[in-house]
């Protein structure tokens, strides 16, 4: 690179103390020189003193960040506030700058979090509002400065780049940076202007340096200087003053002949030194008596020679009254024979130690005293003493402070513990080790001893991290009770620093969230069931926030509009997957009942993403606030295809059923005939029976007048009675004969309830039933057959279980149904099960039989007896729709 007009180039290395001249020439003293000098972290600078204004010239992109970065790193490492101006996207951008210099200073975050360095965008610093403004920039300055100065900086170290300055600006921004160069003098700041050669001309270049005080630039690997005129005219000011200073020598040399001449006046001068000891000797006097200590001098025979005016005000006694009385002070400040040998002792032997002491002093208080005995070589000692009796005080109300917080902290629901730095723990409080039954050395010796060993390593690996980033955190962890019990507990962690802002000590708290995971633990089985009863029931759930417009669905709704999960987030959003045919209804329908706060219902149809149509019922209500406006919406929606289907299938099925009705008709008159003909035969012969019995012992009773009679009247009521037992044993086979119409009434699942219902109203025993399905998958001959064993079983608990509970349970789960009777009586026998006399039993595996199903009857003495009967619903289902 060519050196400018006005311009002068050096390629050796710039001399820091060329650029400390900061003020005129004194005579006497000299150049002013600024002594603290700042490393710059580059190697042709060197070391540079606080107020340097200077430039770089660059060529690449690297070759500014080669001399950016070490400037910078420099800065940081030597308690400077550092602020980095970027010309952004034309040039280096905030990141790129934040990469580079963070290969060079591995805590680069941390200096940028507690903020020692800003890296800003060029339209942060320069501009407002898009328009370039110089005064802000140098305004800003000043600012960062003071800044930096308040919050212990030692000064400021700075760089702006100029890639983006446009040649329209330069006259104004050359104006700034001269500004800049006079306002940084005696400033504690250092700036580095950078310049990209391509933009500098000769002339550019000239005003650029000017406007500093030397440029540096790199030129095919080699380093030269430019200096400015200025800088050339003070370097030669600088080399008059020294060839100055060497003349000043050897004028002192020739003054130093002169002063060994007047030493002989230095003689007569010593009345003036001894003088001035006097006034010195004065002054130490003065101190001596109103320090706010006590001082006194014992001499080597063990005597008081001097004391100040600060012990005889404390003790009570003067030096005069001590000598003219000759008291012993010792035996009058400490009257007790052993602690005044103690005292002694310490008077003899101490060696600049401080000892406290119970002092007596004259008007017989006691004060709490603290001495320090200094022994010099001529077997004289001094003692310096202080009333300590304040702060005694002061530490035992601080004492009994800390003992009424440990209280608090041992009585706290909630384990408290510290840990120092370096991870030991020191403190532990009583809830801690009443739940651990640890002591604090057995915590201290094992830390990690009371939480669970599948805790561990995840902890320690936390801990490390958090150690070193020194910030507040928490966590989840299982620790045991003495007991052996593990529970949860939510560990909160905060470090304690001090003035520096290093960390002394760690806190925590350890919180019982035992009984909260359960909770949720309850809560998140709930939802699982929740869901799962959803899509067993094709029922899926909603809430609409009116006042944030969010929905949230449940899976089984995404499931029935064919949907991903996540897909509808606010209201509207679902309104494209509904039929076009329904969408004004749907919005008026929510629109009217959001208005009048009232619960709706209506069906809809849905249009799947791949086409298929569903028919949907959706309920709603509505949820108002204290001042009855409505803020959420919420409900359910029931996919209801099938069911439609059904019901077009029943209407169908209804028709033919009309035709087939006509047929029906005669067989059922057969049928009610033969029924009527059997209760008029069988059923009205025995009643007839029964009346003239009846008739008869009227007659006899009449008549009647001797024993005779009257056992013949017995035996009459006898016969009655075996003949209405055999007619409601006729009665009985007639009626079992018949569908029972529970079931075609309710169907399997309610008819099983009836009947519990009326088993229990009847007998008084109670029964519980348990049932999860609204209808199971079976055809009526095998539904008759499960009722009719029903009625076997629950006779059978009535006549010979002895039970006072039952307990019905019927579900359908993996293609299978399964029916379940338990009671609490005596148990049925193996002799009872098997044999052939049981015919209640053989009738209940006959009829499961018949159907294809499995039946299973054991009996537990003492316990009771249980029936299960197993049926494969999927070939049922087939031989439902064979039939």
């Amino acid at each position: 690179m060519g050196s400018p007009v006005g311009l002068h180039l050096h390629p050796d290395r710039i001399c820091a103390r060329c650029l400390s001249v900061t003020g005129p020439i004194n005579e006497t003293e000299g150049p002013v020189v600024a002594e603290e000098l700042r490393k710059t972290g580059i190697s042709v600078v060197g070391d540079l003193p606080w107020g340097t204004h200077f430039c770089h010239f660059y060529e690449t992109k690297q070759d500014l960040l080669d001399i950016l970065v070490p400037y910078f790193k420099a800065g940081l490492e030597n308690n400077e506030f550092c602020l980095w101006v970027v010309s952004d996207s034309e040039l280096v951008t905030v990141e790129e700058a934040q990469g580079a210099l963070a290969q060079a200073v591995p805590d680069l975050d941390r200096h940028l979090s507690d903020e020692s360095i800003e890296i800003l965008k060029r339209h942060d610093w320069y501009f407002e509002q898009h328009a370039l403004n110089l005064e802000r920039a140098k305004h800003g300055w000043d600012a960062r400065l003071k800044r930096a100065l308040a919050r212990g900086y030692e000064g400021m170290r700075a760089s702006a780049d100029t890639f983006w300055l446009a040649e329209k600006d330069w006259k104004d921004f050359f104006a700034y940076e001269k500004q800049v160069q006079d306002w940084i003098t005696n400033q504690s700041m250092t700036v580095m202007c950078t310049y990209p050669l391509a933009k500098s001309g000769a002339t550019e270049v000239l005003d650029v340096v000017q406007a500093h005080q030397f440029a540096i630039a790199r030129r095919q690997g080699e380093w030269e200087v430019i200096e400015s005129p200025q800088l050339m005219q003070a370097k030669a000011e600088i080399k008059k003053v020294n060839e100055e200073l060497e003349q000043r020598v050897v004028e002192r040399t020739n003054e130093l002949r002169v002063a060994n001449e007047e030493l002989r006046k230095e003689i007569a001068e010593r009345k003036q030194a001894e003088d001035k000891l006097r006034q010195q000797k004065e002054i130490l006097q003065q101190i001596f008596d109103h320090i706010p200590v006590m001082i006194n001098f014992v001499g080597a025979d063990g005597r008081i020679k001097l004391v100040n005016r600060e012990w005889e005000r404390t003790l009570g006694w003067s030096l005069e009254e001590i000598r003219q009385q000759n008291l012993d002070i010792f035996a009058e400040c400490y009257p007790d024979p052993e602690y005044r040998q103690q005292v002694l002792k310490f008077v003899t032997e101490a060696k600049g130690r401080w000892a406290d002491f119970k002092t007596r002093v004259r008007d017989g208080r006691v004060l709490d005293t603290s001495f320090v005995r200094i022994h010099l070589s001529d077997g004289t000692s001094i003692g310096i003493g202080k009333d300590i009796t304040e702060r005694k005080q002061a530490e035992d109300a601080l004492r009994q402070s800390e003992d009424h917080l440990r209280l608090v902290i041992d009585t706290i629901p909630t384990m408290a513990w510290s840990i120092r730095p370096d991870g030991v723990v020191d403190f532990v409080n009583q809830r801690w080790i009443d739940y651990t039954g640890l002591s604090l050395e057995e915590e201290i010796e094992e830390p990690t001893r009371p939480i669970h060993p599948e805790d561990i390593p995840g902890i320690m690996e936390r801990w490390k991290v958090e150690r070193e980033v020194g910030a507040p955190y928490e966590e989840e962890i299982r620790l045991r009770r003495a007991g052996g019990e593990y529970r949860w507990f939510l560990v909160r962690t905060a470090p304690l620093r001090d003035d520096r802002g290093n960390i002394v000590k760690w806190y925590g708290v350890s919180i019982d969230i035992e009984d909260r995971k359960q909770a949720e633990e309850k809560l998140k089985h709930s939802e699982v069931q929740l869901a799962q009863a959803q899509r067993l029931a094709h029922v899926g759930s909603w809430d609409w926030d009116l006042r944030t417009n969010k929905v949230t669905w449940s899976e089984e709704l995404y499931r029935i509009f064919g949907l991903e999960p996540g897909t509808i987030m606010v209201a509207g959003d679902a309104i494209s997957f509904i039929h076009p045919d329904d969408q004004d209804l749907v919005r008026s329908t929510v629109k009217g009942a959001v208005a009048n706060k009232e619960r709706y219902s209506f069906y809809y149809r849905v249009l799947r993403p791949d086409g298929t149509e569903r028919i949907a019922h959706s309920r709603g209500a509505v949820l108002t606030d204290e001042r009855g406006e409505a803020i959420r919406v919420f409900g359910a929606t029931q996919d209801v295809t099938e069911l439609k289907q059904a019901e077009d299938d029943l209407k169908a099925t209804t028709e033919q059923l009309r035709a087939l009705s006509a047929s029906l008709q005669s067989a059922r008159e057969q049928e009610s005939t033969r029924i009527a003909r059997e209760l008029h035969d069988e059923l009205g012969g025995a009643l007839t029976a029964l009346r003239w019995d009846l008739e008869e012992v009227g007659g006899v009773i009449s008549e009647a007048t001797d024993p005779k009679q009257l056992s013949a009247l017995r035996k009459k009521i006898e016969a009655m009675t075996t003949l209405t037992g055999t007619t409601l044993d006729i009665i009985r086979r007639i009626a079992s004969e018949l569908r029972p119409m529970a079931l075609d009434e309710l169907g399997l699942v309610e008819a099983v309830e009836w009947q519990a219902r009326q088993f229990q109203t009847r007998t008084g025993i109670a029964v519980e039933y348990e049932c999860s399905h609204e209808k199971v998958d079976l055809n009526s001959e095998q539904s008759t057959a499960v009722f009719r064993i029903l009625q076997e079983t629950l006779t059978n608990v009535l006549r010979h279980a002895q039970a006072t509970e039952v307990t019905i349970t019927m579900k359908q789960e993996a293609g299978e149904f399964l029916l379940t009777i338990k009671d609490n009586g005596r148990g049925i026998t193996e002799s009872e099960n098997s044999g052939a006399h049981s015919l209640g039993l053989l009738g209940m595996r006959e009829r499961a039989h018949l159907i294809g199903a499995q039946i299973d009857i054991i009996g537990i003495e003492g316990k009771g007896t249980l029936v299960a009967m197993r049926i494969q619903v999927s070939a049922s289902s087939e031989r439902q729709k064979k039939v």
